[in-house]
């Protein structure tokens, strides 16, 4: 097959068309791509051969091109902290900040020129309480996001001090699975680990279907 620079031209004007978050996803960046030879003749050649060779629709063919050479789109990984009432990933806490601040003749706080976050230069881990920023609900430490997968479906799993706000919300036992015991309040579900069930419900067990 003798390569044509259109292809070459239509394959680098699809690229600059793109969203630049495909490239930082993998690594990359338009200009890296745009300026790398080997890259580029990679994309031309099977972007040219689809078309002529098996008869692909242009569009399609750039994106398969696309895909061919850098993989389809990575899965976003999972958050490390979410809400298990509501499952929002944003808490409000505590934070300790230094700042470099202006003080007036008496020594006293005086002003910050373009605000606050402009001046800290030292800021220590967040701390709880965390309030949920959209059910309200409040932990102790930030809650972990884990999921199992049960005969009944996906649950969330709580586990430790966590246990006893899904307590005091009315969540009670509903069913056991696997080494699970899912508790529920007649609208959602989570489940806990046995061990935790027995700890923090008393081992008291009791069907509300």
């Amino acid at each position: 097959m003798i390569l044509s620079e259109e292809y070459l031209y239509e394959m680098k004007e699809h690229i600059k068309e793109m969203q630049e978050g495909y490239f930082t996803r993998r690594g990359l960046t338009k200009e890296t791509v745009l300026n790398d030879t080997g890259t580029m003749e990679r994309l031309w050649t099977i972007y040219q051969k689809d078309v002529e060779d098996y008869g692909c629709d242009r569009a399609f063919s750039l994106d398969d091109a696309m895909n061919e050479v850098f993989g389809p789109e990575p899965k976003r990984s999972e958050p490390k902290y979410r809400c298990p009432f509501c499952g929002s990933k944003r808490f409000i806490g505590h934070q300790l900040i230094r700042a470099d601040v202006y003080v007036d003749e008496n020594g006293t706080y005086d002003n910050l020129p373009g605000g606050l976050e402009a001046h800290i230069y030292d800021s220590e881990r967040p701390y709880g309480p965390f309030t949920c920023d959209k059910c309200g609900r409040e932990f102790d430490e930030l809650p972990e996001y884990n999921t199992v997968k049960l005969s009944r479906g996906t649950f969330t799993v709580v586990s430790g001090v966590d246990v006893r706000v899904f307590k005091k919300a009315g969540y009670g036992y509903h069913h056991e699975d696997s080494g699970y015991t899912v508790v529920s309040n007649g609208k959602s579900a989570v489940a806990l680990s046995n061990a935790d069930y027995d700890f923090y419900y008393g081992g008291q067990r009791s069907f509300t279907l």
